[in-house]
């Protein structure tokens, strides 16, 4: 993703934001306010030497975040989807400009497909945002299993820590809903993904 791809991609959400702003006049507010923080970020794209390596990161994240929400919104027609984040510098970025673009990527897609872009809602939260939540609880719970996926050694499916074991085996192997998706950049560009799948016991 080259800067003037970001650049591109954020011009055009630009557009599809003042789109928005007409269907749904009720939220013209909430959408000038949007368009606003995707001109700070387009602003800082066109300086000479933008933060690159984390404007990706943001984009990249918002994507990756509307296709997990437009799967969960396929499977169970929720009235709202909520994203609860830990502290991290890309939402820091131009008043959390990636919670914008995760909404606009998952009702972009909707549109393109026939549907309307009222529903789900989305909310989103961050710890000490609205002055009272925290959001403890699914922070570190969320924290352990991202530290449970860092600490595997591949190819052997190994740990450096006892802990995480019978996390990976109970939640990861032997849970009901769940997949493991590596993702790799290949020498020359471009990422390769595939599932991983144990096939032998695990070995401390």
């Amino acid at each position: 993703m080259t800067d003037d791809n970001i650049r591109g991609a954020l011009q055009d959400m630009r557009d599809v934001v003042s789109q928005m702003a007409a269907m749904i006049p009720q939220k013209a507010d909430h959408y000038r306010a949007v368009d606003r923080r995707l001109a700070s970020f387009q602003t800082e794209m066109k300086r000479r030497s933008p933060n690159s390596n984390l404007a990706r990161q943001i984009l990249l994240c918002a994507a990756f975040a509307s296709i997990v929400c437009r799967h969960l919104a396929l499977k169970k027609k929720p009235n709202f989807i909520r994203w609860i984040s830990d502290r991290d510098a890309m939402f820091d970025k131009h008043d959390k400009v990636a919670f914008d673009l995760s909404f606009l990527y998952f009702h972009l897609h909707r549109m393109m497909n026939g549907q309307d872009a009222v529903e789900p809602e989305f909310h989103f939260g961050l710890p000490g945002w609205d002055g009272k939540n925290e959001y403890a609880e699914y922070i570190r719970i969320a924290d352990y299993l991202a530290g449970t996926l860092a600490d595997i050694k591949l190819p052997e499916m190994t740990f450096s820590h006892a802990k995480f074991e019978p996390v990976f085996r109970n939640l990861f192997v032997n849970g009901p809903n769940a997949a493991l998706v590596e993702i790799l950049a290949r020498d020359g560009g471009g990422i390769t993904a595939r599932r991983l799948v144990p096939t032998a016991p695990i070995i401390m």
